[in-house]
Parts: C-alpha cells; sequence; structure tokens
C-alpha cells in the first residue's frame, strides 16, 4: 500500500473519530416523554399549582391525593404525591393496569415531562404512540416543593383512540395511582401504588 493510500485512510479516520466526538449523546433514563407545553384559553388550564376551591372533588388513594374536575369534555386531574420522582395516574382498567388510560408525568430540572400510556397488561404499560395509538395530553403541568411533587393534566373524556378508554360523566371509574419517591426515569419500578374510585360528576 502506497504513502498517498495510508495517508487518505488515515485522513477518514480521523474525520470519523471527530464526527463521533460531535454527535448527540445517549438520551436520559427518562425517555421517550414529550414535553408538554399545549395550552391555550380553549384548553383547561393547569400551572402544577392546586389551589383551594380549584378542583370540584377530592379524594387520597393510597397516599396520593387525587383532585379531578369536568370541564369542556375534558378531565382535569391534579395529583400530589409524597416523592420527588415520577407519578401516574390510571384510569378504568380491567384488570391491574390492563386497558388502563395512564398518564405519567416527572418534574426534571424544574420542567415537566409527561406521557399518555395504555396498560399492556396486569403489570405493563407502554405509549401510546408506540401502540398505534397517539398521545392525547390536552396540557400538563407540574412543580416539586417540600419533598413532594404535583403534577396536573387535562386529557379528553373521549379521545377517539382505540388506545384510550372513555370516559363518560356519571361514570364511576376505578383509578390506579403509582410513584417513584426519587427517581424520575419514567421506566423505574413504582416505590408505590394504589387503586381506588371516582365519580366524574357534571360540572
Amino acid at each position: 500500500m502506497d504513502k498517498t493510500m495510508l495517508w487518505l485512510l488515515g485522513l477518514l479516520a480521523a474525520v470519523g473519530a471527530a464526527v463521533f466526538l460531535f454527535l448527540p449523546g445517549t438520551p436520559v433514563a427518562t425517555t421517550p416523554t414529550t414535553t408538554v407545553v399545549r395550552a391555550s384559553a380553549s384548553l383547561p388550564s393547569v400551572d402544577g399549582a392546586i389551589k383551594s376551591g380549584e378542583y370540584d372533588s377530592k379524594t387520597t388513594i393510597g397516599d396520593v391525593d387525587v383532585s379531578w374536575a369536568v370541564e369542556r369534555n375534558a378531565l382535569r386531574v391534579g395529583v400530589v404525591s409524597p416523592g420527588t420522582g415520577w407519578v401516574a395516574v390510571g384510569f378504568d382498567p380491567t384488570s391491574m393496569m390492563d386497558k388502563a388510560n395512564i398518564i405519567v408525568g416527572a418534574v426534571v430540572n424544574g420542567s415537566i415531562v409527561a406521557r399518555d400510556d395504555v396498560g399492556t397488561g396486569p403489570f405493563s404499560h407502554d405509549a401510546d404512540t408506540s401502540r398505534g395509538g397517539q398521545d392525547n395530553l390536552l396540557a400538563a403541568a407540574g412543580r416539586e416543593a417540600d419533598g413532594m411533587t404535583t403534577f396536573e393534566f387535562a386529557i379528553p373524556l373521549n379521545s377517539g383512540d382505540a388506545a384510550d378508554r372513555p370516559l363518560t360523566v356519571g361514570q364511576t371509574v376505578k383509578v390506579i395511582v403509582a410513584y417513584h419517591a426519587t427517581s424520575d426515569a419514567l421506566g423505574d419500578r413504582h416505590s408505590r401504588r394504589a387503586s381506588g374510585e371516582i365519580v366524574l360528576t357534571a360540572p
């Protein structure tokens, strides 16, 4: 092999190394997620803070406070978990997690990341978009303070998405909640989970 060929091979190797060094890094463990910034006057308003009288109804499921209200053909939900990791709420499962419409969120560096999931079995869930569905979150917001996470979001009562189970006013809905005490990685196993029921009353 002549010197010119060796020189060309060396140049190609150097260029390849430089390109590799400037490629984006590996995504953090919380991906895939959606940074939700959807908000407008026509959508239910969420700001990551739950104020007195803001919601029509409230209950505690396990050690997670759940508040909710029906408005503008949407369900607006506010949850407070006793941890600084992710928190999730699932609606109307058939068995454990299966078929539930699950909304999961975490506050990462002061910003909310959230995802619309579907229960894919009694002990598993995945993003709607990975199962042929759509991300139907209308709005989301959250904050961490005093070792707790507040997560607010809004979803359509009936998105028309096959991955979502429709909700109706007057319905008693089984609700599952889960959270992680410290981790924002949405794939990490929960620290605690619980289930309960809510009634979707008319506004």
